[in-house]
């Protein structure tokens, strides 16, 4: 996992980070600039983008079967911030435009994700002038009158299954196929985080280790 933190204080306020999740313990880190920070992605399991300079602080090494590279800047603001993630994710851009142009009226952005290539699709919904995340909405449509607003935090397609999470749970609605169609199944709530609260745990030593 790569993730930006910050604490604002001492030699190094903020940074760029991989570690094993669920821990936080860095592998490697970068120094970061400050909170003006895109966001730093895998693009292939060997190949990381960092909104950084490519050199880690002093003490890291990157492995050679990492390759890290310096993500050049959009020149904008991407309206949703992990537009490059969801494009890695085999989203598409269904309507509106994923780049901020200052003093132009800009619209709703639609990201579409399709149910193993067939007649469903998951949308994702951004309203104009958003920059977060947790303003979009998932509703799954189809060319003919199939329409869920899963009311969801997050969505997204996995072959014939729309997995989403909603109000701390992880739900899995399926979908099988029937001639031509595709017809919802009954929704199966996979796992419940509602009683889940943070702890600190020391890392092992095989989370340490690339």
């Amino acid at each position: 996992m790569v993730y930006f933190a910050a604490k604002h204080r001492d030699t190094m306020p903020s940074w760029i980070a991989v570690s094993r999740p669920p821990y936080l313990t860095a592998h490697v880190l970068w120094p970061g600039s400050g909170t003006w920070n895109r966001i730093s992605l895998f693009e292939t399991n060997d190949r990381l983008a960092i909104d950084a300079h490519v050199t880690p602080a002093e003490g890291f090494v990157i492995p050679h079967t990492l390759q890290v590279i310096e993500k050049p800047s959009p020149g904008h603001y991407f309206k949703l911030d992990n537009h490059e993630q969801l494009v890695r994710d085999d989203w598409t851009v269904s309507s509106g435009d994923p780049v901020y142009h200052p003093r132009v009226e800009m619209a709703a952005l639609d990201y579409r994700k399709t149910v193993d290539g067939g007649p469903v699709a998951l949308f994702m919904s951004k309203p104009p002038y958003s920059l977060h995340q947790h303003e979009v909405s998932y509703i799954i449509m189809d060319d003919a009158d199939l329409a869920i607003d899963l009311q969801a935090d997050w969505a997204d397609v996995r072959g014939l299954d729309v997995f989403y999470a909603r109000g701390g749970k992880l739900f899995r609605l399926p979908f099988a196929r029937q001639g031509e169609r595709l017809v919802a199944g009954g929704t199966v709530e996979l796992a419940d985080f509602t009683d889940l609260t943070f702890r600190a745990v020391p890392a092992p030593l095989e989370a340490l280790q690339w």
